[in-house]
């Protein structure tokens, strides 16, 4: 029995000392595995902090209004006997657009003139009277009230008469039109909209902080959505001399000269007012910003060694403070220095301390006043 025990225990310790020893030449298998492996980096692409001249400019959103704009209609009521003009026209300053039925007002207007004729006839005889003594002075002055109460009841009849007539009152384009023949009119019932659209003025209002930074002639820009590819210029042409209580804004007019009349009254507009000298800025891609609740920051490229005294590439975090954003660009007011190098894609896959391999190949190069690209 003491034997067979031997022979067991002996049998257990050979066991044991054989997987001790796999077990430690396996660690130091993986142990000499692991040393000789270099270190996996993260392939990044890198940029730096750069110092750039900005041109000064305010931006602002408003909308465009016609120089002159107005929706026609008469002062005369009546029953719309012609219709001289289409939908869409473009007509000049008095051109006759519409008439309403006058034949009465017409011939109310003959029987007036034929009773001024009498009246300018009596007035005149009345005059020879008087130069002869044959009639008094008053006779004299009741037949000259006579004539000229006839010839302003004339005239005030012919107003009448041109009231049934709609003219356009200055150049421009003309909308769509809301009256048919032989529709009864009323006084100012509106029968066409025209407005003038070159040039055309732009509005926007501006917060009375920058009312110091602008005068009348500054240059402007302006861009709607139906014509992206396009850019307009035109000028200050006048700023609003008080401030808005309740918004704390002012009111700033710019013309354009809209040659094509692509810009039409009510469109939603763009506007950059160019102002005087540029600024020098520190200014990184916004693609480089990690932008949280607690603070933006970049990650920082930094030169190291690792153990074998190999240089290598790792990154910190650094916190910034931004400032303007413009394009691809956004400003640095602390945090970086001009030339330093900072990751700028490939942030979230990065952790303090990270080895990374910088790679710029095929990276999209940041532009400071990025357009749609067009075929």
């Amino acid at each position: 029995m003491n034997k067979r025990m031997k022979i067991m225990l002996a049998a257990v310790a050979g066991v044991a000392v054989i997987v001790f020893a796999v077990r430690f030449i396996n660690s130091y298998m993986m142990d000499q595995f692991f040393a000789g492996m270099r270190e996996t980096a993260t392939v990044v692409s890198v940029t730096e902090a750069q110092e750039m001249e900005w041109e000064r400019f305010i931006p602002a959103v408003g909308s465009a209004r016609a120089i002159q704009g107005t929706q026609l209609s008469l002062q005369a009521p009546g029953t719309v006997s012609e219709i001289l003009f289409n939908s869409g026209d473009t007509v000049e300053e008095g051109t006759v657009l519409l008439r309403l039925d006058a034949r009465v007002d017409r011939a109310e207007l003959g029987s007036l003139q034929a009773s001024a004729e009498l009246a300018r006839l009596e007035r005149d005889r009345a005059q020879r009277l008087r130069d002869q003594g044959s009639i008094s002075q008053s006779e004299l002055d009741r037949a000259r009230s006579e004539a000229e109460q006839a010839e302003a009841q004339v005239q005030a009849q012919a107003e009448r008469v041109e009231q049934k007539t709609l003219r356009a009152p200055f150049d421009g384009r003309l909308g769509i039109r809301q009256v048919d023949t032989g529709e009864y009119l009323q006084p100012g019932q509106p029968v066409v909209g025209l407005q003038k659209l070159a040039p055309i003025y732009g509005e926007f209002s501006l917060p009375e902080q920058r009312l110091a930074e602008l005068d009348k002639g500054y240059p402007v820009q302006a861009s709607v959505d139906v014509w992206r590819d396009r850019v307009f210029e035109g000028e200050i042409t006048a700023i609003e001399p008080s401030v808005r209580e309740g918004s704390r804004n002012f009111r700033i007019q710019a013309a354009f000269d809209n040659e094509e009349e692509l810009l039409r009254p009510g469109m939603f507009m763009r506007f950059r007012v160019q102002l005087p000298g540029e600024d020098r800025v520190l200014a990184i891609p916004q693609t480089a910003v990690s932008f949280n609740p607690y603070g933006n920051s970049v990650w920082r490229v930094v030169e190291t060694e690792n153990d074998q005294g190999e240089a290598r590439k790792v990154v910190e975090r650094r916190l910034i403070q931004t400032g303007e954003r413009r394009g691809d660009f956004i400003v640095v007011r602390d945090g970086l220095e001009p030339g330093e190098r900072i990751v700028s894609s490939g942030l979230t896959r990065l952790s303090a301390g990270e080895v990374v391999e910088i790679d710029n190949e095929g990276a999209p190069e940041p532009e400071l006043d990025p357009r749609p690209r067009t075929r």
